[in-house]
């Protein structure tokens, strides 16, 4: 195509020819990635062209969000009769430092196995508390005093009346 073009002053006219080359762009086989995913935010890939110099991409494709990759739980705050306790895990990927915690409740007849083990002589007495999460098995161990009044956790609660 010719393009006229006249100076300011009117003076001389010149023309233009502009020839545009269609250049056909040459992909790669093979995806690059252009941002990576992490735990919360999506990525991208693409085929970039192979020509030297050229940012022209097909093939745009969103890679999802990886999710977090959690680590085992693990004790946090141990709780006691009187006040709930957490389980913390951590996720592994690098780059992230999510932590999620659950709240266990305090230590009680319902929500946990209880394993009773007798006084000795030697030896105070204990309640065994074990509590299931994702299939993994927490144990909180209380010792208790047995006196003419009850049974006293070593925090002063008192968990019933003696056994003989």
């Amino acid at each position: 195509k010719v393009y006229t073009y006249t100076t300011l002053d009117k003076k001389q006219t010149f023309n233009i020819e502009v020839v545009l080359e269609m250049v056909e762009h040459t992909y790669a086989d093979s995806y690059t990635t252009d941002k990576e995913a992490t735990c919360t935010e999506a990525g991208s890939k693409s085929k970039h062209c192979k020509t030297d110099g050229c940012d022209s991409k097909t093939a745009v494709t969103e890679i999802p969000a990886l999710g977090h990759d959690y680590d085992v739980w693990k004790k946090g705050v141990d709780p006691t009769s009187k006040q709930g306790g957490t389980l913390t895990r951590t996720c592994k990927r690098s780059n992230c430092n999510e932590v999620d915690t659950f709240n266990l409740p305090a230590l009680n007849k319902t929500d946990y196995t209880i394993t009773r083990v007798e006084p000795t002589a030697n030896k105070k007495g204990k309640y065994i508390f074990k509590y299931n999460k994702d299939n993994q098995e927490f144990t909180y161990e209380v010792e208790f005093t047995v006196t003419d009044e009850g049974e006293y956790t070593d925090d002063g609660e008192n968990w019933g009346t003696p056994h003989n």
